[in-house]
């Protein structure tokens, strides 16, 4: 799947960087290539944080599969970078 800006939610925004929600069915691997928020490009700051939720359906979820955390490490208003996940995996042992 490719990004999916309806998908990003800005949850909070302050001294010039931003902290974002996104849901999507893209794993962690996919989501930390070169370019993936290439279409989010005007919204995104180096040093913004971006909390990634792989999901069954990004429209009603039923199941999380995985959780990440990226930083966008570089943006020259074109291509957007972003860093290899900051989170371990996702358990539940209950």
């Amino acid at each position: 799947m490719s990004f999916n800006a309806s998908a990003m939610v800005l949850m909070a925004q302050g001294n010039n960087h931003k902290l974002y929600h996104y849901l999507t069915t893209d794993s962690a691997a996919t989501i930390d290539t070169s370019g993936y928020f290439n279409p989010f490009a005007a919204q995104l700051d180096v040093g913004d944080v971006i909390k990634a939720i792989t999901v069954d359906d990004v429209d009603d979820p039923t199941v999380v599969s995985g959780a990440s955390e990226h930083v966008v490490v570089a943006n020259d208003g074109t291509v957007v970078d972003v860093s290899d996940t900051l989170l371990g995996s996702l358990t539940n042992t209950d």
